[in-house]
C-alpha cells in the first residue's frame, strides 16, 4: 500500500508545516526526512551485503546444532543488524532442517535472530540506530542491557532446545 503510506506521510508533513509554522515546520520535516534517509541507507546496505552471502550447513542437523546456529545468529544480529542476520541465515536454517521443519523452528528463529538478537548495538536494531543518531552512545545498550540480553536469549535457546528435542 505505497499510496496509503505516501498519503499518511504527506498528512503528517502538512500537519507539521501548519502546526509549527512555516519555518519551524519545514525544519522538523527536513530533519525527519534526513533521519529516514539514514535509516533506509543502513537497512538497505545490510540487506544488500547479507543477501549476497551464501551459507551452507552440513546435514543432518540436531537440536544442539540448531541451538548453536540460533546463538550465532543472535550474536551476528548485533554486527549486521537483525534484518541482515535474518536474510543471511534464514535460508540455510530452513534448508538444514528440511524434512523435520516445524513452525516452532521459524517462530524461534524470528524471536531469537530477528527480534532479540540485535539489542547490543545500534547496528543491530533500527530503533537503536535512531537513538544513536540522536546522540545515545554506541555501546550504551551493550553496557546496560548486555546481561538482560544474555538472559533472554539464553532462556529462549533453552526453551527452543527442549521443543526441538521433543519434535525430532
Amino acid at each position: 500500500y505505497p499510496d496509503v503510506a505516501l498519503f499518511l506521510g504527506a498528512l503528517v508533513g502538512a500537519y507539521y508545516l501548519t502546526a509549527f509554522g512555516q519555518a519551524s515546520g519545514r525544519t522538523v520535516v527536513l530533519h525527519t526526512a534526513a533521519e529516514y534517509v539514514a535509516f533506509i541507507a543502513l537497512i538497505g546496505g545490510l540487506y544488500v551485503v547479507s543477501g549476497g552471502v551464501v551459507v551452507r550447513l552440513a546435514k543432518p542437523v540436531s537440536p544442539a546444532a540448531n541451538t548453536v546456529f540460533l546463538l550465532v545468529g543472535a550474536v551476528l544480529a548485533n554486527m549486521v543488524g537483525t534484518t541482515g542476520a535474518s536474510v543471511l541465515l534464514i535460508r540455510p536454517f530452513l534448508r538444514a532442517n528440511e524434512g523435520r521443519l516445524k513452525p516452532l523452528h521459524v517462530v524461534f528463529f524470528i524471536y531469537i535472530v530477528s527480534n532479540c538478537g540485535g539489542l547490543l548495538t545500534p547496528i543491530g536494531d533500527p530503533p537503536l540506530y535512531l537513538g544513536f543518531v540522536k546522540g545515545v552512545p554506541f555501546f550504551w545498550t551493550t553496557r546496560w542491557l548486555g546481561v538482560s540480553w544474555a538472559l533472554v536469549v539464553g532462556c529462549l535457546l533453552a526453551v527452543f532446545f527442549v521443543f526441538d528435542s521433543s519434535a525430532s
